[in-house]
């Protein structure tokens, strides 16, 4: 999961979006990690990645649902931080 995750392209994000609900607790952790980074370097175009942290924070893991959560915070944020238009 981790090499995809370097990947910029729009289908390394369905993958991960893909894999974010994955039954196993650690490949959901590693891929909303991997969202995380996503959206931080601006490849949530169409809001995907943002609903998928969004459910991700009702996740039954605690430790994936704070991870979403933190990377929501952190995404609002540097939204609003970034320069207007």
């Amino acid at each position: 999961m981790s090499e995809i995750g370097g990947h910029r392209t729009p289908g390394s994000v369905d993958i991960v979006l893909e894999a974010s609900k994955d039954p196993d607790v650690s490949m959901r952790h590693e891929s909303v990690m991997i969202l995380w980074r996503k959206a931080a370097d601006g490849l949530d175009e169409e809001g995907q990645i943002a609903a998928r942290l969004r459910q991700a924070t009702l996740d039954p893991d605690p430790d994936v649902a704070a991870v979403a959560r933190d990377a929501l915070d952190d995404l609002r944020r540097l939204e609003s931080a970034a320069p207007g238009d």
